[in-house]
């Protein structure tokens, strides 16, 4: 057998890609387990729900530098690109979290909140005294469940674009705010096609978890990841080289793929 024309061949590059989908998986999964392990067992010796929560907020923490990264990696091997991919994982992890820490500082919290005001004024909404309260009571608590569900909504639409933005641009903390809720609203049925492709791995794994959940912890991420660079690629190209049509943008510091350094 020629070993060149199998190395050419699209059996070897299909088990050459779920290869990598494999372990950009794995290492997307395990590292925000890694940090989140500790808290957990403190949590499961002392049953204080401080350590469940600082639990979670490590592994948030972790997952979004982690899920911008395999996009990122994703992205270098579509154009053609080389590189060992434990290698590119972690150089690159490193270099995009220093980019977003600070992103993540404000974002994190404030999702977190906008989620705890959503669950509180819900749980408000269905108690058996809800009726018996004043008018300006209620009204305030539905007004309450409104905004805080749908900013939080709007905190997930903007994050859904992040991997893209991070892998086409280079920015400030603060452009980073004003890109991706910007591009998250103006392209809202685009980002919500996002949403849906990336969400629905989770939905199975949480509804049918004998079967989806080792699924998931394969490809769950890498997959849904996959297909989004292959439906944004050309949006984003587009926009990395023409930004004039971002209308508003030319206030904003941003740097096109031409401009980026990184490998």
């Amino acid at each position: 057998m020629d070993f060149n024309k199998f190395v050419e061949s699209k059996l070897f590059r299909g088990f050459d890609w779920l290869y990598r989908l494999l372990v950009i998986n794995l290492l997307s999964i395990l590292i925000p387990l890694a940090l989140a392990i500790g808290p957990y067992l403190l949590y499961y010796h002392f049953g204080w729900y401080f350590f469940l929560i600082i639990g979670y907020v490590f592994a948030v923490f972790a997952l979004i530098p982690c899920v911008i990264n395999s996009f990122f990696i994703i992205k270098h091997y579509k154009e053609e690109k080389a590189g060992n991919v434990f290698i590119l994982y972690f150089q690159n992890l490193v270099l995009i979290f220093k980019n977003i820490y600070i992103y993540e500082l404000t974002i994190i919290p404030a999702g977190g909140l906008l989620a705890f005001g959503s669950a509180y004024y819900w749980a408000a909404l269905g108690a058996e005294n809800f009726a018996s309260l004043d008018a300006w009571v209620r009204v305030l608590m539905i007004t309450g469940f409104v905004f805080s569900f749908f900013c939080f909504c709007a905190v997930i639409l903007s994050i859904v674009n992040m991997p893209m933005i991070v892998s086409y641009f280079r920015m400030k903390t603060l452009d980073l705010y004003k890109i991706s809720f910007y591009i998250a609203f103006r392209y809202f049925f685009r980002t919500f096609l996002y949403l849906v492709i990336f969400g629905i791995p989770i939905i199975l794994a949480l509804q049918f978890p004998s079967f989806f959940l080792p699924v998931y912890t394969l490809i769950g991420i890498s997959l849904p990841l996959y297909l989004l660079y292959l439906l944004s690629r050309n949006f984003y190209w587009h926009l990395s080289r023409n930004l004039d049509d971002l209308k508003n943008m030319d206030k904003y510091d941003l740097k096109g793929e031409d401009n980026e350094n990184r490998n």
